[in-house]
């Protein structure tokens, strides 16, 4: 609730719907209390700036945070740095295109077979990006991602897919929807490949290492 103020205090608004979650492939009771709530782990917010700070800014931003690590199934999948391609464009799998399985991972995984079925990270976040980015067709719109530490990973990963995917084209260079991440204490997501090709795609990023 703090932080919900805090955001609208700024001017930024948070839908009314669940807050992504991330599951990993890791069956852990970490993820669990006595009462079974559901296994998804609350990860980040989605918010969309409100009308009088759309004003301000001269376009309506679409903000996406992620946090750092906190369950020990998450401490797991960040250890688990071997490359794997990340293939998040069926049309085109790119298999040079690399990142870290774990963080991977925790972004793809789902838990369709547990009894609450919980969706992806991914699935949740590119469906309320597409929702947003629908919702306020015709406006000029910005997406702008944050993370600390593991969440600074999951928002390139997330980044990387909206260009990938093309969520942020409408038909024209100068008309893309500008994607940008602020990494907080980030470590290494992906190989070179990864780098160049989310310059290629227009994807900025923002680092701020720890001291």
């Amino acid at each position: 609730m703090a932080r919900r103020a805090c955001l609208e205090k700024l001017g930024w608004e948070i839908p009314p719907t669940k807050s992504p979650s991330t599951s990993t492939p890791l069956r852990m009771s970490a993820f669990q209390s006595k009462m079974n709530p559901p296994a998804g782990v609350g990860i980040g917010y989605v918010a969309v700036s409100s009308d009088d700070a759309a004003r301000r800014l001269g376009r309506r931003d679409i903000v996406i945070t992620f946090r750092g690590t906190v369950t020990n199934p998450e401490w797991i999948a960040n250890f688990m740095s071997s490359l794997t391609p990340a293939k998040l464009d069926p049309n085109n799998p790119r298999p040079d295109v690399k990142v870290e399985s774990g963080f991977l991972s925790l972004y793809t995984s789902n838990e369709s077979d547990d009894k609450f079925g919980l969706k992806s990270c991914r699935e949740q976040l590119l469906s309320e990006v597409s929702r947003l980015l629908n919702l306020y067709k015709g406006e000029e719109l910005s997406i702008s991602l944050a993370g600390h530490s593991m969440g600074s990973s999951l928002a390139l990963l997330l980044a990387y897919d909206i260009a990938e995917l093309g969520l942020n084209r409408l038909g024209a260079p100068d008309l893309d929807i500008p994607v940008t991440v602020f990494s907080f204490g980030g470590p290494r997501v992906g190989n070179l490949g990864f780098k160049e090709r989310c310059e290629e795609l227009g994807s900025k990023s923002f680092k701020s290492r720890k001291c």
